[in-house]
């Protein structure tokens, strides 16, 4: 699990020092990814929330932030008034559409040499892993189905 850690840090510190510089956090454009692929109706921030798995604190913090810095779009639900949908501006896609590409250079840089096989044994083991956690976190002991793996 240690070894998980350590390489998530080693990809978060590549992102940050060689795709994201000064322009945004790897959560924020992680934030930024999840909109994009979600598509043009939006979410709510419980929705990102669930799909990030992260605090209730740091979303509503790069909610703020990015905001802030025009990339995203408060509005209300036409559904629950109680709820608000946030949407990439154009100026966030603009963002993305500078960013995700030198992202997706370095990951490739990184594991394009891994061979097919242990690449899909890593998401195995990985999903296996999240699918645990989650089940945890719900407080149910079930094993993880099979299509998450």
């Amino acid at each position: 699990m240690l070894q998980i850690v350590r390489v998530a840090d080693l990809l978060n510190r590549i992102g940050d020092l060689k795709v994201f510089g000064k322009d945004l956090s790897k959560a924020q454009f992680n934030v930024l990814m999840v909109l994009k692929r979600h598509g043009n109706d939006g979410m709510s921030q419980k929705n990102i929330l669930e799909t990030l798995v992260s605090t209730k604190g740091n979303i509503s913090m790069h909610m703020t932030n990015l905001g802030r810095l025009g990339y995203i779009r408060k509005k209300t639900s036409k559904v629950d008034s109680r709820m608000n949908v946030i949407t990439l501006t154009a100026k966030g896609r603009r963002i993305l559409e500078r960013l995700e590409p030198k992202y997706v250079e370095h990951l490739k840089a990184i594991t394009g040499s891994l061979p097919a096989s242990q690449a899909e044994m890593a998401m195995t083991v990985l999903n296996y892993l999240r699918e645990k956690c989650n089940a945890t976190l719900r407080g149910s002991d079930a094993e993880p189905d099979e299509g998450g793996r």
